[in-house]
C-alpha cells in the first residue's frame, strides 16, 4: 500500500492524476496558451546568462535569488497543472520576490559583497517597499519609470499574489479557486494563474533589461567568440530576442530607447562589435576541442554511441567533412588511451 494512502487524505492522489490529465487535455485544446508558457520559461530561463559573472562574483552567490526565482516559477507550473492554483500562486509570489531582490542586491553592481549577510541567514528578506526604493534608484528603472510606471505594476502584482499567500477572504482560497471543497481542474483559476504568471515574469524581465540594457544590443556572440563566449552578462540574438517577446511591443517601445542609450551597454556593444570574428578553421579547432574534451570524460565508444555526429556521416552535403573528422577524432582517442573508457568511466569502477 502507498504510504501516503495510510494517511486517509481527502485529496487523494487519483483527483491530482485526473486534474493533470484534464489540464493537459485543456491545453491541448488551447495551444496559445502553452505557447505563452513556453514563452516566458524559456524566457527567464535566458535571463540567467544577462546576469554579469565577473571574477569578484564568481561563486560569491549573487546569482542566488535569480536560480530559486526560476525554481520557483517552475514549481509553479507543476502546481498549476496539478490544480493546485492558490499554491501556484504562492510559488508566483515567492518568484517575483526573489527576482526583484536579485536586481535589487545589484543595484549598485557590488551583489557579491552586499547580498552576503542575506545569503547566509543573518538578515531577513528586505520588505516589499525597501526593494522598490531600492529599484527606484537604478537610473534605466528611473527613466523608464516616468514613462511606464513599472514599479506601480509590480507594487500592484505583488499585493494581489501576496492576498494568496495570506489568504485575503473566500476569493483568495483554494475552494474559491477549485470551485469546490475538492480538488479539480477550473479552467478559469488555470487561466487566470497563467496570466499572473505572465505578467511576473513580463515584469521581471523588464527589470533586469534596465539593470543589464546590454541586453537589447545585437551582440554576435558566435561570430566573435564560437564555443567559448564570455560566461555571463550577454546573450545571443536568438536569447536576447526572447526576452523582446514577453516584454511585448508596447513596453518593448518605451524600454529599448533607454536600454540603448545606456553609455556603458553601448561600450560594451561597440567593443564586442569591433573585435574580428573568428575564422572558420578556429571555429573547427573549438568544436575538436569540445569533443576531445568529451571523449576524455567518457571514452569515444560512448561519445559516439550519444552524439549526433552518427546520424551527420549520412548528410548528403556534409557526410565526407563528418566523416572525416570522425576519423581525426578516433585516431586521437586511440593515440591517447581514451577509445574504450574515458576520465570519469574509469573513476566509477
Amino acid at each position: 500500500m502507498d504510504p501516503i494512502e495510510k494517511l486517509n487524505l481527502s485529496n487523494k492522489a487519483s483527483h491530482l492524476i485526473a486534474t493533470q490529465e484534464s489540464t493537459a487535455a485543456y491545453l491541448r485544446e488551447h495551444p496559445e496558451l502553452l505557447a505563452r508558457l513556453g514563452q516566458i520559461v524559456t524566457a527567464y530561463r535566458n535571463i540567467n546568462g544577462l546576469i554579469p559573472q565577473t571574477d569578484s562574483k564568481l561563486f560569491s552567490g549573487h546569482s542566488f535569488p535569480y536560480f530559486e526565482s526560476y525554481k520557483e516559477l517552475e514549481n509553479s507550473i507543476h502546481l498549476a497543472f496539478l490544480g493546485f492554483y492558490k499554491s501556484a500562486l504562492n510559488s508566483l509570489r515567492s518568484c517575483l520576490e526573489l527576482g526583484l531582490l536579485c536586481v535589487y542586491y545589484d543595484k549598485n553592481d557590488d551583489s557579491e559583497r552586499v547580498i552576503g549577510e542575506w545569503l547566509s541567514s543573518r538578515e531577513p528578506t528586505p520588505m516589499k517597499k525597501k526593494i522598490l526604493t531600492g529599484l527606484s534608484k537604478i537610473d534605466n528603472i528611473s527613466a523608464l519609470n516616468f514613462k511606464l510606471p513599472i514599479l506601480e505594476f509590480v507594487a500592484d502584482l505583488y499585493d494581489k499574489l501576496s492576498g494568496f499567500v495570506h489568504t485575503r477572504g473566500f476569493a483568495y482560497s483554494a475552494e474559491s479557486l477549485n470551485s469546490s471543497s475538492g480538488h479539480a481542474f477550473n479552467a478559469n483559476s488555470f487561466q487566470g494563474w497563467i496570466d499572473a504568471a505572465c505578467i511576473t515574469v513580463q515584469d521581471l524581465v523588464i527589470l533586469f533589461l534596465c539593470k543589464y540594457p546590454i541586453g537589447l544590443f545585437y551582440i554576435p556572440l558566435w561570430d566573435k567568440f564560437g564555443l567559448n563566449p564570455p560566461i555571463g552578462g550577454l546573450l545571443e540574438p536568438v536569447e536576447a530576442e526572447t526576452l523582446k517577446q514577453v516584454v511585448g511591443g508596447p513596453a518593448l517601445s518605451v524600454l529599448t530607447p533607454i536600454c540603448q542609450n545606456d553609455a556603458s551597454a553601448i561600450a560594451m556593444a561597440e567593443y564586442i562589435t569591433a573585435l574580428p570574428d573568428l575564422r572558420e578553421d578556429q571555429h573547427e579547432q573549438q568544436a575538436m576541442e569540445s569533443d576531445q574534451e568529451e571523449i576524455r570524460r567518457w571514452g569515444f565508444q560512448s561519445w559516439y554511441d550519444h552524439s549526433a555526429i552518427a546520424s551527420a556521416i549520412n548528410d548528403t552535403e556534409l557526410g565526407e567533412y563528418h566523416t572525416l573528422r570522425l576519423r581525426k577524432l578516433e585516431n586521437w582517442a586511440r593515440e591517447n588511451g581514451f577509445f574504450d573508457k574515458g576520465e570519469d568511466s574509469i573513476a566509477t569502477e
